[in-house]
């Protein structure tokens, strides 16, 4: 591009070009941002046992802090007096390499 018209032209394309960028990547901002701000369905109380050692609210809290998004381990469910399956118990696949526990007698092959 030895012609300066030419390089004018060429910028002003990019410019567009950048312009449109910026406007469809505030528009799916905005999106996200609307998704975001609309409530999440209620999640039923699960029926919690007269004789159970946590109350439904405990149990609606425990499953709040295992509700996630994304590759999850199950590690099972929470057990308040009998396994409840409707309150999940997991972990993050990512956060795998950071967390463990191995428990077990001397001599069970816990190596």
């Amino acid at each position: 591009m030895t012609d300066p018209q030419e390089a004018v032209e060429a910028a002003k394309k990019a410019l567009a070009d950048a312009e449109a960028a910026l406007a469809a990547a505030t528009e799916a901002a905005k999106a996200e941002a609307a998704k975001a701000e609309q409530p999440e369905p209620a999640q039923p109380t699960p029926a919690v046992a007269a004789d159970a050692p946590l109350d439904a609210e405990r149990v609606a809290s425990i499953r709040a802090g295992y509700a996630m998004e994304g590759a999850v381990l199950e590690m099972g469910a929470l057990v308040n007096g009998e396994a409840l399956p409707e309150v999940p118990v997991r972990i993050p696949i990512a956060m795998t390499n950071r967390h463990g526990l191995v428990a077990g007698a001397t001599g069970t092959g816990k190596t």
